[in-house]
C-alpha cells in the first residue's frame, strides 16, 4: 500500500514539475489552455467550412441565372441543362 502510495506522490510531484518548467501554474491552467485551443480550432474550422459552403451556393445561383437567361432567349431545355450541368428537371423548373 504504501509502495502505491509513494508511486502516485512521486507521478504528482514530477507533474508539478513538469508543469512550472512549462510556465503553468497548475493542472487547471493547462486544461484552459487546451480548452481554449481546441474551441479556436473549432471556430476556424467552422469558418472553414462555412466559406466553402457560401462558395459553392453562389456557383449555383450564378449556373441558375446563366440557365434562366438562356431560356429567355429561347434556348432549348436540353441544351442549357447540358451546357450548365443542370438536369433538365431543374432547368424546366427555372
Amino acid at each position: 500500500m504504501r509502495a502505491l502510495f509513494d508511486r502516485r506522490e512521486a507521478h504528482r510531484a514530477t507533474l508539478r514539475n513538469l508543469l512550472q518548467r512549462e510556465g503553468y501554474e497548475n493542472l487547471e491552467a493547462v486544461l484552459q489552455e487546451g480548452r481554449e485551443m481546441g474551441r479556436k480550432a473549432g471556430l476556424q474550422e467552422g469558418e472553414r467550412k462555412g466559406e466553402m459552403k457560401g462558395k459553392k451556393e453562389g456557383r449555383k445561383e450564378k449556373t441558375v441565372e446563366i440557365a434562366r437567361a438562356a431560356l429567355a432567349k429561347g434556348m432549348d431545355a436540353g441544351l442549357v441543362a447540358e451546357i450548365s450541368g443542370l438536369s433538365e428537371g431543374e432547368v424546366r423548373a427555372l
